[in-house]
This record gives C-alpha cells, structure tokens and sequence, in this order.
C-alpha cells in the first residue's frame, strides 16, 4: 500500500480483457485527481490480462494486482472492495474494457467535497473503435449539475443503475452492508436502485465521466450485449425483482410510488429489451422469458401494466396469457414496418392481424390507443423579418394524416411563465411533403405538416410597458378528431439557426433559446455588455464591456463563469472604469481556469469528449 492513505480505491475486475485492458488502465493512470489507487482483481484471467496488470503495478505504486479464482464480476468487485485502503474515504468501480475520462474523478470528489452527499453519478459516453456517443440512457444527467439531489425528487434517477459512473463514500457503503450479487449477469440494479434510495444526498456531473465500451468483432460481446440467452433473461428478472421486493418492504410514504414507477420502467426498458428479442430466440429462450417475466408480472400491480401504452400493453398482456404466436406475430408485423391499424372515431382502436381488436385473444378495450396519439411539433427556421420573428416547422398528430391544407388546424400557444398570460395565435399550413420523409413512417401522409407565423413582438408587451419576462412557446393542434399540445421543440441553439436578439427600446431585447429542449422567447433588460476581448500573453484573456445601469461607489462588479454540466463556478473581479457617460469594465481571465478539458479518448478513437460549456455573465 503507498504510504500516503488514497482518497480514492479504484476497483477493476479483470477476467479475458488483454486487448483493452491497457487502454483501461491508461486512463486511470492520467487521472487529474492524483490520490487514487487502483486495485486490479485477477479473476482468474485465462489470457494475458494478469501479466498487464501486474506491469502496470511495477511502474506505478497506485496500482495493485489482487488474484483468485475465477468466481465472476460481482464476487471479484466485492474482493476489490475488501482489499482497499482502510483510510480511503471513496469507493469507484470500472469494467476492464472501459474507459474513465481524465478529470472524471477530481469533478466528481469535488462536488462530494462541497455537497456532503453520499455518492455522485455522472454522464456516460458509448465508445467502440470508431466513434463516441451519448449513452441514451444516460441522457437525462447531461442536462446539468445538481448537488444533493435524490431519487425521489428526481424519479428519472431509478434507470441510472451501473457501478461505473459513480463515486461513493466508503462510509455509506460500509454502513447499508452494501455487496455486489455473486454468479449473475446482472449485478448493478440489485445494488445500485437501492443505493439511490438509501442515501441522504446525490449529486449529479452532468460531464461525461465514463466511457462504455459496445465490443465488436473477434473479441465477442460484452455481458450487457447478451441477448437471447436463458440464463441472462433469469437473471435480468431475478434483479429487477429483487429491487421491486426492496421497495415494497420499505416504510417509507415514497417506496410506494418508486415501487411503481420502477415496476413500470421494467416493463419499458429491462425486460421489454428482451421481449423484443424473441423472434432470434430458441424455444428454450421463449419459454425461459414467458416463464421469468410472469414471475415478475405476479408481483406488478395489474394497474402498472394497463397504463402502458398500448403497443406495450398488448404485448405484456399476451405475455400473461401465455399468448407467445400472437406476439411473435406482433412483433414480426412491426419489423416489417407495420405499427397495427388504427381505426374508430374518438376512441380509435390498433389491430394487428394476430391480435385484432375485436374477436382476438385480448378484450377491446386493450386496445384503445387515442390517448398514445401524441403530437410531434419541432422548429425548423427562426429568422427576424418584417419587424417580426418568423417561425416555421413541422407538427403531426402521431398517425393521423395530413394529407391537404385543410385537414388540420394549428396555432402557437404561448404562455408567459410567473403569470401564466397566454397567446394562442393561428398559424398557416404549408405543404411540406418531406416531414413524410422524415417522419419514418411510410404508411401515413404528413404532407400538409408545415406551418408557419410572424410573430409580432408587441403582443408580447404588457399594457404598462416592457418588462422582463419568459414566454414557453407550444403549438396546438386539431386533426383527425383529436386535440393535442405541446412545447415546440427546439434542442439546441443551432437547431433551428436560432437568430440573435432583437432589441425592444433602449433597455429591452427579445432574445429566442432554447430551454430542456422547448423553444422560449425571453424578454430582458440588458444591464451589462461585453464589447471586446483580447489576448494578456499565453495565459489570460481580457474581457471588456460597458454598463447600462448605475453602479454604485462602493458595488463590486463580478464576471460570473459557470460550466453548466459540471456545476464549477468561478467569479473574478472586474475593473470598473467610470467615465462622464458610460461606465466600461475590463476582466482578466486566466486561461487554465476554463481551458482544462475531460480526457480524451484519442489513442482508441481519434475524438476528444466534449468539454463542458462555459457562459459568461457579468452582474454588478
């Protein structure tokens, strides 16, 4: 053991992994946060895996190679856990053929720093040979930091259930007798879901801080690309089981609910995964599936089961009829690009030719899908013009045509958020005949899906004069015999080639963004300007502006910089110039206080993480 207690035990198991291993270790060893050790767990490798280990700890006194027999992941974490630092205040775990960005543990440990919470979780990033990408399931912790937060608050939280984006405080796990499960595929759900409920405090990185490896080629799949296997469909039931008992034998008001909404999440997402797979399974995988999941399903509320959507629905329920050649007929229609026909008024209705809605092995009234239809509304061009904002898009009521001018209306709702004041101001239909193309699906026509509005900004201005505000932009439709309603989507400043600001008068502007996804206009009064910048040799940046609004003699004026996935704020003090007229403020900003990046991933793909965004707000 070094001589100076780690902060941090790193553990990772090693079992067949010689040809990533290195690139794993590589990437603990560039770790900015320096007092970490990591602890490598030979499960009894058959290749050259030990031997790589054991060069890593000859070089480097962090590292420490642990042997045994082979007994699988979750016997060799815990093995890894029993053999780290007594005095190391913090617990991660790493899969051998992943990798950790290089300042994933120093963000993560510098947010427990400040929080106090029990663990931190983190976003993660795909890799394979060629490329990074988003972990969708992962998305929702990209979308910014939080401290002391709890999957209570943030029920989202019950799908973020790997090990490896985390960092723990060995206190908490030691105190809940936390252990991973031994000689299953799955071992994180049965650990992680309840740790989110037992701890006081979570925090969340919204940079990535992990990245997961989708394994190709020679070297074979990883456990979590197992598909079709009996023993990982029990297994995957058996887990998600075990946490749905963990919640229902808890006391607290919350349980219930979590129990539910997990329960639910299941059905969507652990084993729908599976049920999707059936078509490539062999009779001993179909009925090890119809025999696991209705194990679950004997534990799942049955209202859990009939407010999922109705594709889903209708196929749980089959599934508890034991109905496998009508799914499997389901399942065959959908790959051949078919959804089921929809059909009725009001009330619409989706049939499939194994499963029809009327004189099927299913009652009716499962299969009454009107309340799935959802409307699909996204921005495609914002642009100042005539005095006004002009919007263009597309918005379709999921499989409901729109086949000519007239066979929908649409209109912009928006509403003024604080007071609630609402607009609702019609739009005009544009024949648009590529959202058919975009929409992906071939049999319905959304030819007649474009709108389009100018906006006039003087209807967003109250009787007494401008004054800050932030209106949520929407759009309503009616088609088909429905009425639908939701935010426009717009993800991203450059989405839509979102234009600048538009001044109001001489204090106000109206500037459009875009806000988790949904378009919003906000009216605000511009107090501060930056007006330049320039380069203080190779290390600083200077920053200068101009004030609109009075500051006092003795205020001090801050440049506020924020990186929105990390939560890391650092302000420095401006110097203020006061002139007869104007007031001008100059910043110097250090260039290593917003120039160090999160690792990259170079050596194994040729592409650098996305560092986190910086914004810059001056405020008096």
């Amino acid at each position: 053991m070094s001589p100076v207690p780690p902060r941090l035990s790193v553990i990772v198991p090693v079992y067949d992994v010689e040809t990533y291993l290195p690139a794993c270790l590589d990437s603990l060893a560039a770790q900015t946060l320096r007092e970490i050790e990591v602890i490598v767990v030979d499960d009894g490798s058959p290749d050259g895996s030990a031997l790589i280990a054991e060069e890593y700890a000859r070089r480097d006194p962090r590292f420490r190679l642990v042997r045994q027999e082979n007994q699988g992941l979750g016997a060799a974490r815990n093995t890894g856990i029993d053999a780290a630092h007594p005095e190391a205040e913090f617990l991660a775990f790493v899969d051998s053929d992943d990798m950790v960005p290089a300042d994933a543990y120093r963000l993560m440990l510098a947010s427990l720093d400040a929080s106090g919470s029990d663990f931190a979780t983190g976003n993660v990033r795909h890799i394979d040979s060629r490329r990074v990408w988003q972990s969708p399931m992962h998305r929702f912790l990209g979308a910014g930091a939080e401290q002391r937060t709890h999957v209570t608050r943030k029920q989202k939280l019950l799908t973020d259930r790997i090990a490896c984006n985390k960092v723990f405080r060995k206190e908490f796990w030691t105190r809940h007798g936390l252990r991973f499960p031994v000689g299953v595929l799955y071992e994180d759900t049965p650990v992680i879901v309840p740790a989110h409920f037992l701890a006081e405090a979570v925090d969340i990185v919204s940079e990535p801080v992990y990245y997961w490896r989708m394994r190709e080629g020679e070297a074979g799949p990883s456990i979590t690309q197992r598909r079709t296997e009996p023993k990982a469909v029990r297994d995957r039931a058996a887990a998600v089981t075990e946490v749905s008992r963990f919640l229902a034998g808890r006391p607290e008001p919350e349980a219930a609910r979590l129990r539910a909404a997990f329960d639910r999440n299941v059905l969507v997402s652990d084993l729908w995964a599976f049920l999707k797979v059936l078509p490539e399974g062999d009779d001993a995988y179909r009925a090890a599936f119809v025999r696991a999941a209705n194990a679950f399903l004997d534990r799942v509320d049955p209202r859990t089961v009939h407010r999922l959507p109705a594709q889903a629905r209708i196929k749980w329920l089959l599934v508890r009829k034991h109905e496998t050649e009508a799914l499997l007929g389901i399942l065959a229609e959908e790959r051949a690009g078919g959804r089921g026909r929809v059909h009725g008024g009001l009330r619409k209705y989706v049939s499939y030719e194994s499963a029809p809605a009327t004189g099927g092995p299913l009652p009716r009234r499962v299969h009454r899908i009107d309340r799935d239809l959802h409307l699909l509304a996204s921005l495609r061009t914002l642009s100042w013009e005539e005095g006004g904002l002009r919007l263009t898009g597309h918005a379709w009521i999921d499989r409901i045509d729109q086949p000519g001018p007239l066979s929908a209306v649409k209109a912009l709702a928006l509403v003024e958020e604080g007071t609630g004041r609402r607009l609702v101001l019609p739009t005009r239909n544009v024949h648009c005949p590529e959202a058919t193309v975009l929409s992906g699906r071939r049999q319905h026509t959304y030819d007649w899906s474009g709108f389009s509005h100018l906006l006039d900004p003087a209807r967003l201005r109250p009787a007494d004069g401008w004054r800050e505000s932030v209106w949520r932009v929407g759009i309503v439709m009616a088609g088909g015999g429905l009425v639908r309603r939701r935010g426009l989507a717009a993800k991203g400043p450059d989405t839509a080639g979102n234009p600048p600001y538009q001044w109001l008068d001489e204090d106000h502007r109206l500037l459009p963004y875009s806000d988790h996804g949904v378009l919003r206009l906000r009216v605000e009064r511009v107090r501060a300007l930056v007006t330049g910048h320039r380069p203080l040799g190779e290390d600083a940046l200077e920053i200068a502006g101009t004030l609109r609004s009075p500051l006092a003699e003795d205020d001090r004026l801050v440049l506020r910089l924020t990186n929105r996935r990390t939560g890391e704020v650092h302000e420095l003090d401006a110097e203020v110039r006061r002139g007869a007229e104007n007031t001008d403020y100059t910043v110097r900003v250090p260039l290593d206080v917003v120039a160090l990046l999160p690792g990259t991933v170079a050596a194994e793909t040729g592409e650098t993480a996305e560092a986190g965004q910086e914004r810059e707000d001056a405020r008096a």
